[in-house]
């Protein structure tokens, strides 16, 4: 996976799957709320398990600037994982969810990479985790994955990397210098992301060595369900240029839910 090939790099440290950045974007009082509220958030925005306890978010939003904030929380990830905060240069913030909010971090500096993968891969996994129950429908998954190309269609090309799953060996040292640091691994610490990912089920079995199955993923999918994705994304290509309202209003739904589940931790 990719971003475990990134922590990996000396001067990276990732921020397990995380949609915190993004998610502000969709709460317009975010400024106002208060610390704690804010760390609740932090922790309720997390995919895998979090490395950062409450108390350790809550240290890092101190003043008045989100951009130092996630770096901080990016530093403190590396001192708890074994790794000296001086030696990072860069903080990657990984995310697959609420991408339409990107504006908000876009306004503090981040840059992107997004990592293509198969249409058919993504589709395959559907049918081996129960939240992806409702996508196993060839139409409505490939207007699901159009609506995600329909937001990344907007962000600037100048702020943008994108790096094809099955090339990620070869592309990895060209991301590497476009992140700013050199192809050389940490000599000391451990994997934020490696350790994050225990709880996560649909995670058993990644690690820090690349292996490509899509292919025989993929081939786990009946002959019909193939040619129903293929021409489904033939037919509905032209939705790309209309369905970034509908995965707007989608993530804003999916953003509220979460502030809500974060209002009532105690």
């Amino acid at each position: 996976m990719l971003s475990a090939q990134l922590d990996s790099v000396k001067g990276i440290v990732c921020v397990p799957e995380n949609y915190f950045p993004f998610l502000l974007f969709f709460d317009e009082n975010w400024r106002e709320r208060p610390r704690e509220e804010l760390a609740k958030l932090f922790l309720e925005s997390t995919d895998d398990s979090s490395i950062l306890d409450y108390d350790e978010v809550l240290s890092c939003l101190t003043g008045n600037s989100l951009r130092r904030a996630l770096i901080e929380i990016g530093l403190r990830i590396a001192e708890k994982t074994g790794r000296k905060r001086e030696g990072v240069r860069a903080v990657v913030w990984k995310t697959t969810r609420l991408v339409s909010g990107y504006s908000l971090p876009e306004s503090l500096g981040f840059r992107f990479i997004l990592l293509q993968r198969n249409f058919l891969n993504v589709y395959q996994s559907q049918f081996r985790v129960e939240f992806g129950r409702l996508n196993r429908d060839p139409i409505r998954f490939v207007l699901f994955g159009y609506s995600y190309m329909s937001i990344f269609k907007k962000i600037d090309r100048h702020i943008v990397r994108d790096i094809e799953y099955s090339r990620v060996q070869a592309q990895l040292p060209d991301i590497v210098r476009w992140i700013g640091v050199e192809s050389v691994l940490w000599d000391n610490g451990r994997s934020a992301i490696i350790e994050s990912m225990g709880s996560s089920s649909w995670h058993s079995g990644l690690s820090l060595s690349f292996k490509d199955e899509d292919s025989k993923k993929i081939k786990a999918l009946s002959t019909r369900l193939r040619y129903s994705i293929f021409f489904a994304k033939i037919f509905l290509y032209p939705s790309i240029y209309i369905l970034s309202p509908i995965r707007k209003q989608l993530d804003r739904v999916t953003a509220e839910k979460i502030s809500r589940r974060s209002s009532a931790l105690g």
